[in-house]
């Protein structure tokens, strides 16, 4: 079976997001540190209006995904910058099985 997952790269940073895999505690843990905002918004939000607070609710829902331990909102927010170069890759991982 196939997973989605995007990869984000923000100047030096790389995130791994991958949402079929969001748990109901990463949604509440992003909806309490960006005052409000859904994951579920913010992607949508994301394909039209997109932001750098935008971009960081992904990539922190993405780093309590890869390490809850270190992962903290306002540190990522606070690292990026409209200098930055940021490049998105959407992809599936695929399984080893062939495809038809």
């Amino acid at each position: 079976m196939a997973t989605e997952q995007i990869t984000i790269n923000v100047g030096d940073q790389t995130f791994i997001f991958r949402p079929g895999e969001i748990t109901a505690r990463i949604s509440r843990q992003v909806r309490s540190a960006t005052g409000g905002l859904g994951i579920l918004k913010a992607l949508s939000t994301l394909e039209t209006e997109p932001d750098l607070d935008i971009l960081a609710a992904i990539c922190y829902a993405a780093q309590l995904q890869t390490d809850p331990g270190t992962a903290d909102y306002d540190k990522i927010e606070a690292s990026f910058t409209y200098t930055d170069e940021i490049t998105m890759d959407v992809a599936d991982e695929d399984d080893d099985s062939p495809e038809a």
